[in-house]
């Protein structure tokens, strides 16, 4: 676990590459040609996105296989990546249109192509773990505070999770006379609760779906009755308009993947804990010696 923590220290610090990367991308004409097919493919990526670095590393596993070029691109945040696949700049990235990002979505929109969802169960949520038995609900909180010492560890002050668990979720439950709502770092919230499991002691923190730490942690994720999180949302493969007429066998097969709990939650497992950093291309060939029939899926798209 400490070297999970200190690599996500060290991804939050990652230099971020702006946007003027059109000379080196595979949008327009340029990538090589087989069958009328564009083998470059570029991906899109915020650094600390686990979704998105999760998927990049699958996609060029699996294409670079079937000899394509697959080039990843670091991107500073979600809205330089919506104008960048518009442009063309980059051809693919992983998103919510629907949901969390549909701002984005309805703005670039003309320029864009969804190419479906590849995980339904999109969320963010309280937690605690299996364990803590007497606490099934948000709602059951504030009658064990004291268990919990009244706090919530948060991650990042001023990201989304922490900002709607203490504007929208602490005032619909009625949290803030009991609990207050401790924001640090992911880090910092995963030392927490590593701490508090290896004592087998309760402890709530806020976090997110599809994440490893489902996995790797007996966690148990509390109802939300009144929504105050609102709904779980789908996370799908979103590329430039032109995507599909150049590369339409690697759309295709963008547009058939489907990855459950397990499977998001596993292969998330394996690219941050089981392997160093570097090594995601063997992390998803480890995962997927574990999922053959998704592999042999997957690359029947690119053989037609």
């Amino acid at each position: 676990m400490n070297r999970q923590l200190i690599r996500i220290v060290a991804v939050a610090a990652t230099a971020l590459l702006s946007v003027g990367i059109a000379g080196c991308a595979s949008g327009g004409s340029g990538g090589e040609q087989t069958s009328g097919e564009d083998k470059e493919v570029n991906f899109a990526i915020i650094p600390g996105w686990n979704d998105n670095l999760d998927l990049a590393h699958l996609y060029k596993y699996v294409l670079e296989r079937n000899g394509y070029t697959f080039d990843i691109t670091e991107l500073s945040e979600i809205a330089t990546v919506y104008t960048a696949a518009a442009r063309g700049d980059v051809d693919v990235f992983s998103s919510a249109p629907t949901s969390i990002h549909k701002v984005y979505w309805d703005e670039f929109k003309d320029d864009l192509e969804d190419l479906g969802a590849y995980y339904q169960n999109g969320a963010i949520f309280i937690a605690v773990p299996d364990y803590v038995s007497d606490v099934t609900s948000i709602e059951d909180l504030p009658a064990h505070a004291a268990e919990f010492d009244g706090t919530i560890f948060g991650i990042e002050p001023g990201s989304g999770l922490a900002t709607t668990t203490q504007d929208v979720v602490f005032p619909a439950y009625g949290l803030g006379d009991t609990f207050e709502q401790k924001t640090s770092s992911t880090a910092a919230m995963l030392a927490e609760l590593q701490k508090a499991v290896d004592e087998e002691k309760p402890v709530a923190v806020t976090i997110w779906n599809p994440w490893w730490v489902n996995s790797v942690f007996p966690m148990r994720r509390l109802e939300d009755p009144k929504k105050a999180y609102g709904e779980d949302y789908t996370i799908n493969t979103v590329a430039n308009a032109e995507f599909s007429k150049k590369s339409p066998k690697a759309a295709e097969m963008m547009s058939s993947l489907k990855l459950d709990d397990d499977e998001f939650n596993t292969l998330d497992d394996a690219i941050y804990n089981q392997f160093e950093p570097g090594e995601e291309q063997e992390a998803v060939a480890a995962w997927f010696e574990d999922h053959p029939d998704l592999l042999e899926e997957l690359e029947s798209y690119l053989k037609n």
